[in-house]
Formats: structure tokens, sequence, C-alpha cells
């Protein structure tokens, strides 16, 4: 009999671990906040021709955050390699001399690709790292009463998870800390299959 009890407890504790690990594909939606998207609105270069009486600054008054879908496959129950797709809009004051002298609008595209290494991988709870690699198409608006102008072009976009932890079984819920183009902090829900 107690031979009995000891599989039944072993199986019971093993199969949980087993379960986790064999879960093989993860969908994210999430928002980031201060990401390098956000430094690259308030830095944007004004391609102005004219002479201006003052120094020019750009005031972000709306920002969706850094909003992503991402998809992962699990090949092993520690790593994650995946993509991701999102966006994230600034639109703001132009200013000359403190004075408001037209409006900025930046609309960022990211795709790239993800890797993560999971340091704890229990049934309910996850720790992990990870980098990505992508682009970003810039889309950059800048209109005032004597000028307007508008400029497309391809970024190298990078992220660095430092770290991150999941909370959950099937359905989750995970929050995030690193740079790069989702955001120094991130939160979103999770999707384990």
């Amino acid at each position: 009999m107690r031979k009995y009890f000891l599989v039944v407890l072993i199986m019971l504790t093993v199969l949980p671990q087993a379960k986790a690990q064999l879960q093989k594909h993860g969908f994210n939606i999430s928002a980031g906040i201060f990401s390098s998207n956000f430094l690259d609105a308030i830095n944007s270069d004004i391609l102005i021709d004219q002479q201006l009486d003052g120094p020019l600054t750009r005031d972000i008054e709306t920002q969706t955050g850094a909003i992503f879908f991402t998809y992962r496959y699990f090949p092993s129950g520690k790593i994650s390699l995946g993509w991701t797709a999102g966006i994230e809009r600034f639109i703001g004051d132009i200013q000359i001399n403190a004075s408001n002298e037209g409006r900025f609008y930046n609309d960022y595209y990211t795709g790239g690709f993800e890797i993560d290494y999971r340091y704890v991988l229990k049934r309910r709870f996850q720790v992990y790292s990870g980098a990505a690699l992508g682009v970003t198409f810039r889309d950059v608006k800048n209109e005032m009463p004597f000028y307007s102008e508008s400029n497309q072009d391809i970024l190298l976009a990078y992220h660095i998870n430092a770290a991150g932890a999941r909370f959950g079984g099937i359905f989750g819920v995970f929050v995030e800390a690193g740079f790069g183009y989702k955001g120094f902090l991130k939160f979103g829900l999770n999707l384990q299959l």
C-alpha cells in the first residue's frame, strides 16, 4: 500500500511540473511605459530651414504606451522563441521659447524576434529574462503655421528584458522590467497552451 501511495504522491508532484514544461505556445498582449521610442519622440529632429527665435522643445501630451502582441514557441521547457508586433504613438506641442507653435505626431510600428530563458518554471509561477531584435518604422509629422514636414524611416529596434515574472496557469498575467522598444516597465496578459 505504501508503494502505491508513494507512486501517486510522486505523480501528483511531477505531473504539474511536466505539464508546465510541455506547454508549447504562448500568446501575450502587453503595454509598456518609458520605451526607447519615448526618448526618440522627445528628441526627434525638426528640419526647419528658417532661423528660430529661441530654443525648440517638444511637450508630449498624449501617448499610447508600447502596445504589443507576442507569440512564443517553447522548443524546450525553459527556452522560448517568438515574434512580436506593436505600435506606439506620441502627440504633443512644439514649443519655441515656451510658446506653443505647432503640433507633432510620432508613430512607431515595430516587429521583431525574441528569445527568452526561464530560470524558474513552476506550474503557476515563472521567472525569466530575454532579448529581442527587430525593426521600427517611424512616421514623424510636424505641423507649424510657418512650416510642416513629414518624415518616415526605418530604425534598428532592440529590447533587453532584464527580469520578468509570470503568474497563473493557462491564463496568466506578467510584469517585466527592461530597456528598449517595449518599455522600462511592461504589464500584460498571457495564454499558454
